[in-house]
């Protein structure tokens, strides 16, 4: 078994573009062990994706990341990735042992996937397209009981021109205008559709389904980062 060990201390956005890298690593190595180091901000997410195999967090202060370096030296691995290009990263990194040591976002002139194709390259493992796809790599999924021929389509809050920054350009859609598109989207691909919401539900979802318009339609309001 092959240990890599990936950090990722910063946020859960970027960290989707490591889920990418994670499933590229295990479709090229199946039996790979990958233990990313995590921050605050994004452990509990990372820990909703079935190919991490374990999830180490990194608390701030010097006593801490002694703490954790100690913790990591307990394993050789395959590789070590960091990922979110942080110099405390990289000093951690130092005192690890692996076969191989790669520094992400060395090159600022590169795209992401390009860094990601690198990364592979280093690894000597192939880029498959299909890898892109992480939606169906998180265990935790508070709509599992859906079919699978859905379509889900999230309303932002944003999209309330009161409940964002005023000054923006105004695209909330009127009561009719919404309607028309949620009803195109179902007539058009002939399958059922799954609107979400965040934790402000927008008051012109709520008027609408509280009809229940279109039984082909379900709603699933004030869901945290995590259910989305």
């Amino acid at each position: 078994m092959n240990k890599y060990l990936i950090f990722r201390t910063d946020r859960i956005g970027d960290f989707l573009l490591t889920a990418i890298l994670i499933k590229s690593i295990k479709q090229n190595d199946p039996n790979s062990f990958i233990n990313i180091v995590a921050s605050k901000n994004n452990y509990n997410y990372v820990k909703t994706f079935k190919e991490v195999d374990k999830v180490t967090l990194l608390n701030k202060g010097i006593l801490n990341k002694l703490k954790l370096i100690i913790l990591l030296k307990k394993d050789n691995y395959k590789a070590i990735i960091i990922h979110d290009a942080k110099k405390r990263s990289g000093f951690i990194s130092l005192f690890l042992k692996s076969d191989l040591k790669i520094f992400s976002n060395t090159n600022s002139n590169i795209s992401y996937f390009s860094d990601i194709q690198n990364i592979l390259n280093r690894l000597n493992f192939n880029f498959d397209k299909n890898d892109l796809n992480t939606l169906n790599c998180r265990s935790y999924n508070k709509l599992k009981d859906l079919e699978n021929n859905y379509i889900l389509f999230h309303f932002d809050e944003k999209w309330i021109h009161a409940e964002y920054i005023s000054n923006y350009i105004n695209i909330e859609p009127t009561e009719n205008e919404l309607l028309y598109f949620l009803n195109l989207i179902i007539n058009k691909t002939n399958k059922k559709l799954v609107v979400t919401t965040g934790l402000i539900s927008p008051p012109i979802l709520d008027k609408i389904f509280i009809n229940k318009f279109n039984s082909k339609i379900s709603f699933f309001k004030n869901l945290d980062f995590l259910e989305i």
